[in-house]
């Protein structure tokens, strides 16, 4: 189990530069006729895959309510970038909202998360750690 949620907060981590990317491009380029909407609903497409597959896991452990909620956050973000693209402020003369700066602590926190599972094994039938889950996210 503990490989299978490492395998995805990996994946996770990795789509981050793509999520990060998405943001910017939705702050930078608010009055552009180029939109990154194909970029960003890929990358909605593929934390909502990720949040699918962890909830598929049925994962009962505070890391894997950490992990679902930092996948979340992350999707949420991302749409909210989006969501500001497509209805730009004063620049492009709608009401408009404002896009997130970025992935922020989500970010450095989606990688506490897949750090400490990577610290983490089964060493006769208990788990150990260098960090204990609770309290450290």
């Amino acid at each position: 189990m503990r490989d299978a949620v490492l395998d995805l907060a990996q994946r996770a981590v990795a789509l981050q530069p793509a999520a990060e990317a998405v943001i910017q491009v939705c702050r930078r380029d608010r009055s552009s006729t180029t939109s990154p909407t194909e970029e960003g609903l890929r990358v909605a497409d593929a934390y909502l895959a990720l949040r699918g597959q962890l909830r598929s896991l049925d994962v009962n452990h505070p890391v894997g309510v950490v992990l679902a909620t930092l996948l979340d956050q992350h999707l949420q973000l991302v749409r909210l970038a989006l969501d500001a693209a497509e209805r730009p402020g004063p620049a492009g003369g709608g009401a408009g909202r404002h896009p997130p700066d970025g992935l922020g602590q989500a970010a450095g926190q989606l990688v506490g998360v897949r750090d400490l599972l990577r610290r983490t094994v089964r060493v006769s039938g208990r788990r150990v750690a260098d960090l204990p889950v609770e309290g450290r996210l």
